[in-house]
């Protein structure tokens, strides 16, 4: 196994402390319990609780042919209106985390790393719910769907790396700026369905996905997730925060995305990261001061997104799952959940025969 294999996820950790800031207002979340399962197994913590857990970086490996050697990176980005500057922020990051996963992957005999881009935007018809005897407001968003976006220049719609003709970090960099024109109702988990479905032979997401290769999303969104489920597209709702109240919203059930991903992947063979508020805040970011008279409000708590995480994928220590608050700078132990999460998936990881 690749007990060094945890070098590549530092960066992740990274990534994380230069997304994530102070945040005010708490928010209730509201909580389906039926068929969810305890996520505060023996010995496990989640990011607001501290451990003394060590990482072991040194490399050691136990000497057998288990381990990941190679990870399928997705990044799914929110591309709302309020999300201009973290995007900024997630460009100007990334050329540190590529330095350090191919620091890790010139010191392995073998490691490959695969990265694509998508946007938690959906395609729907919507109606703006009013109150009698005004009339329903109809709406129509569209959205990537999944789709991956494109590299400039690149024959396929993601980077395989190591690659030293390409400038991964630039190409990267270039693509996450996704735009902020994207629609306020936001379907992340139903976008993670599509890109999935598109994964499938005629898709136009076929090939990101390799056999033998550990899978991980790293969602990005300063909303909360409103999925109905994707032969769903067209409804009305009476707001756009469906956790204000979500009977009025034919919200999927949580449980179904989890099995969507153990049927796909399995249970040991994907990695789960939500960066999304635990509360309301006026900004996600130190240096998003929240002036920007266009694209300023209210951050929402990510209260369905943060239920999904913790009571179906979970994020305690025997778990595949992260969630850190991008509303608050404070998050050492977010970082080593993060770290230790990684390890345990990757070093477990047994190739198919």
């Amino acid at each position: 196994m690749y007990r060094n294999s945890l070098i590549p996820f530092a960066v992740i950790a990274l990534f994380f402390a230069t997304a994530v800031i102070t945040c005010s207002d708490e928010n209730s979340r509201e909580e389906d319990n039926n068929g969810k399962k305890n996520n505060k197994k023996d010995g496990g913590s989640d990011a607001d609780t501290d451990t003394d857990t060590d990482l072991d970086t040194d490399g050691d490996s136990d000497g057998d042919d288990d381990g990941c050697s190679r990870m399928d990176i997705l990044f799914m980005i929110d591309n709302s209106a309020s999300m201009d500057c973290e995007q900024d922020l997630l460009a100007d990051s990334f050329p540190e985390f590529i330095s350090i996963i191919e620091e890790y992957a010139d010191n392995q005999d073998t490691f490959e790393y695969r990265l694509g881009v998508t946007t938690t935007s959906t395609t729907a018809k919507i109606k703006d719910d009013m109150p009698d005897p005004i009339p329903d407001v109809p709406r129509f968003q569209e959205g990537d769907d999944g789709i991956l976006r494109e590299f400039f220049g690149e024959p396929d719609p993601w980077l395989d790396g190591p690659n030293p003709d390409r400038d991964i970090p630039a190409l990267f960099s270039q693509t996450a700026l996704v735009g902020v024109d994207g629609p306020p109702y936001e379907m992340p988990l139903q976008a993670l369905e599509l890109f999935l479905d598109k994964t499938e032979a005629g898709g136009e997401n076929e090939g990101f996905l390799r056999e033998n290769s550990v899978f991980a999303l790293l969602l990005i969104t300063d909303e909360d997730d409103c999925s109905h489920p994707k032969e769903d597209t067209e409804f009305a709702v009476p707001t756009d925060m469906c956790m204000q109240n979500p009977a009025r919203h034919n919200l999927q059930e949580l449980s179904y995305y989890k099995q969507m991903l153990d049927d796909r992947f399995g249970e040991d063979s994907y990695v789960i990261i939500v960066i999304a508020g635990k509360t309301a805040c006026e900004t996600s970011t130190a240096e998003c001061s929240g002036d920007d008279p266009v694209h300023e409000g209210c951050r929402q708590a990510g209260a369905r997104l943060l239920d999904f995480m913790e009571n179906y994928i979970g994020i305690t220590d025997e778990d595949n799952g992260v969630f850190a608050d991008i509303c608050t700078v404070d998050i050492p132990m977010a970082l080593e959940v993060a770290l230790r999460k990684m390890s345990i998936v990757c070093d477990e990881y047994v190739p198919m025969e």
